[in-house]
């Protein structure tokens, strides 16, 4: 919580940094821009850049970033565009994006994801989702026999490989009552 609630408005982070610590700019709403992390940085911890308002643009995350923590960029309304998760992410924490509603493009996950916390891109306003790999698991924290998903209950097309299919259909994360997981009948991944 470095700066947690402090009105810095613009931050640079240096090469060398390895990790964005808990609660490192949580609250501070005049932070502008997306944050330019660098290469480096690998994990993104619990709550990092939540309820940092003023960034806006594409959120544009380093590949050496494998864990993305709960809440990491939680109510960062201004941020913009599709969400591209980098290829060394493991996980993503429960919450990561919810509320960031500026964020109106596609999701992309690629294959090395294995788990996803719950509600990670609710009200975010991402339109589509395209999942490269297996369904990743789908993890509730506060009740482990039920499982909300990951967009708010509005069906949210998700895009996956005919091969990967049967494992989405199959996983934690998909209820089709709910509307959480809506899944376009393609034979071929569409990019």
């Amino acid at each position: 919580s470095a700066f947690e609630g402090i009105a810095v408005t613009s931050v640079v982070i240096p090469d060398g940094v390895t990790t964005i610590g808990e609660r490192a700019f949580d609250q501070c709403a005049y932070l502008t821009d997306s944050p330019v992390l660098p290469d480096s940085v690998t994990v993104i911890e619990d709550s990092a850049f939540s309820g940092c308002t003023g960034l806006s643009g594409r959120l544009n995350l380093p590949d050496s970033v494998s864990a993305i923590g709960t809440y990491a960029f939680a109510f960062c309304s201004g941020l913009t565009g599709d969400l591209v998760i980098p290829d060394g992410v493991k996980t993503i924490g429960a919450h990561a994006f919810i509320e960031c509603g500026g964020m109106n493009g596609r999701l992309t996950v690629p294959d090395g994801v294995t788990e996803i916390g719950e509600e990670a891109f609710w009200l975010s306003g991402l339109t589509s989702a395209y999942f490269y790999g297996k369904a990743p698991l789908v993890t509730n924290q506060r009740n482990a026999d039920h499982s909300t998903g990951l967009f708010e209950k509005r069906a949210v097309p998700v895009y996956c490989t005919s091969a990967n299919r049967d494992s989405f259909v199959q996983s934690d994360g998909y209820n089709p009552a709910a509307g959480t997981w809506y899944f376009c009948p393609l034979d071929e991944f569409e990019p």
